[in-house]
């Protein structure tokens, strides 16, 4: 009898641990991308397996721990997407969220969830104050479900406890090659990959989508840059996040090996369940690649930064006397209003099916040319494209901006110019000095590295202009040219010692010249 009651028992709380992880699922799922017109079908397809991560929680009255590789570093095309480099009411908006959707989860489930974001976003300046302010945003907006994760959380190195500005750009070198040493597969044949992984080939092309639309104002076609040839540098560099982004995802396996698994982009649903972080018509769903504004009814849409702009409707907000976001204009009897009809950057974004998205880019060839080597191993290998992996992450990742991008991204770009003459030789394979020159065009005065010296008892930082260190990197390499020469052919290039600025400028200035250093 004893034993029959114990079964009765145990089936009673199996049934109600299913029950409550149902519940719990079905709120994450109104938060899910469905950008396809089978999305909802998409999530049924991964629901058991969701279910099953989720009642281990329920079943020992913990909190649901969910984890999102995310929020990287604000788009680098500063000219259409986005208002600066900084957060802004988008990353509020999107935060807010989430936060929302773990407060739903503790109605019906009182320990609650919560989501850590984690971002690499392994570069310089740029990136970590956008970090360090989503934290400060979250902090002050009591967004408590949430909690973030750098990529130091995932690797096993010795590090401060609490890290600063300093200490942080010190080490990222040492993350990226331990990420790639630790959890890269020198296996991986990344084109086989996109053309029988689904998962792989929707993150494959949104990752190629963003990079053609974020880079396209700081490298423009032209003479010596055809929208062919742009096109398949983009693909490129999408494919080197791809092999970057699956040590990443490995790494995060094995830090949160139980956590719910969520993503940014379209999925077939089975592994990862694809949320939406911007809930607007509009369909431009991750905070960093667009701005928001609000409308005079309170409804929230998303949209580049530059349509706003040119819109008469819309006037620019500050908070603490950074640029936010747009709101509408009070509208006059006779004004024409917000609708979907009248501005076409505003019309309501139509679920597509899964067959046209993948249609419109056509599969990638298993031959593509490896740059690296040319040896009887996979076409990309993470451990050899190491010192040209960059700073991009699974999930998360947006392309490399002009200040942020330190000196590891790297892109197949042709340059059109070597360093003072006619001649075209391309920089190595490498974003680094095209950076830095075109940087130094645009926004001469912008600071790119800081010298630090004690005052006191206090740092002191002097700013290094993008002009100043431009020039600085053109006489180092014309004093290397002249002592040394120049090499036969471009090579690979790694990067030379700590990120003492000496250093910096060293390896800039070899990348220039071509040679290959290490």
């Amino acid at each position: 009898m004893t034993t029959d009651n114990s079964l009765a028992s145990t089936s009673q709380t199996g049934s109600r641990v299913h029950e409550i992880s149902r519940r719990i699922l079905d709120i994450i799922f109104e938060y899910a991308l469905n950008k396809f017109d089978d999305s909802k079908e998409r999530l049924e397809r991964g629901a058991d397996n969701f279910l099953s991560l989720i009642a281990k929680f329920v079943a020992t009255e913990k909190r649901v721990q969910t984890c999102l590789p995310a929020f990287p570093f604000k788009s680098a095309n500063k000219i259409y997407k986005v208002l600066g480099s900084l957060p802004d009411k988008a990353e509020e908006l999107a935060l807010g969220r989430l936060n929302t959707m773990c407060a739903r989860i503790q109605e019906v489930y009182s320990p609650g969830a919560q989501v850590t974001i984690i971002s690499d976003g392994i570069t310089y300046n740029d990136t970590w104050a956008y970090g360090e302010s989503l934290r400060e945003m979250a902090a002050e907006k009591q967004f408590d479900y949430i909690s973030f994760a750098r990529m130091k959380d995932l690797l096993d190195f010795p590090s401060p406890e609490k890290m600063t500005e300093i200490i942080y750009v010190a080490n990222c070198t040492a993350f990226r090659r331990l990420l790639l040493n630790q959890y890269g597969r020198d296996d991986l044949d990344i084109d086989h990959e996109i053309a029988t992984n689904a998962d792989t080939k929707l993150t494959y092309l949104g990752y190629k989508r963003f990079l053609e639309s974020d880079l396209k104002h700081i490298f423009p076609c032209g003479t010596n840059r055809t929208a062919n040839k742009y096109k398949r540098d983009c693909k490129y560099l999408a494919k080197q996040m791809l092999i970057r982004g699956d040590a990443f995802g490995r790494a995060i396996m094995n830090a949160f090996p139980n956590y719910l698994r969520l993503s940014i982009h379209e999925s077939t649903g089975l592994n990862k369940l694809s949320i939406c972080l911007l809930n607007t018509k509009t369909g431009y769903t991750t905070p960093w690649h667009c701005s928001v504004a609000q409308l005079a009814d309170g409804e929230w849409i998303s949209a580049p930064m530059a349509e706003f702009s040119k819109d008469a409707r819309f006037e620019l907000m500050y908070e603490d006397g950074q640029p936010s976001h747009f709101k509408q204009k009070p509208c006059g009897q006779d004004a024409l209003g917000i609708g979907e009809m009248a501005s076409g950057y505003l019309q309501e974004a139509t679920p597509r099916s899964a067959s046209e998205y993948f249609s419109e880019a056509s599969t990638p060839s298993l031959a593509s040319p490896n740059p690296i080597s040319q040896s009887n191993s996979p076409v990309f290998s993470p451990r050899k494209t190491m010192a040209a992996s960059g700073s991009i992450t699974a999930e998360s990742s947006s392309p490399p901006s002009p200040a942020s991008s330190g000196v590891e991204e790297s892109i197949i770009i042709t340059l059109s110019k070597d360093i003072h003459s006619s001649a075209q030789i391309p920089y190595g394979k490498r974003l680094l000095p095209q950076i830095i020159d075109r940087l130094a065009a645009v926004e001469p005065e912008r600071v790119v590295f800081s010298l630090a010296s004690l005052s006191g008892d206090s740092l002191k930082f002097d700013g290094i202009s993008a002009r100043v260190f431009s020039k600085a990197i053109d006489k180092t390499a014309w004093l290397l040219s002249s002592l040394v020469g120049k090499p036969d052919s471009i090579q690979p290039v790694g990067y030379i010692g700590p990120h003492d600025l000496r250093y910096v400028l060293l390896t800039y200035a070899c990348v220039k010249v071509g040679y290959a250093v290490s």
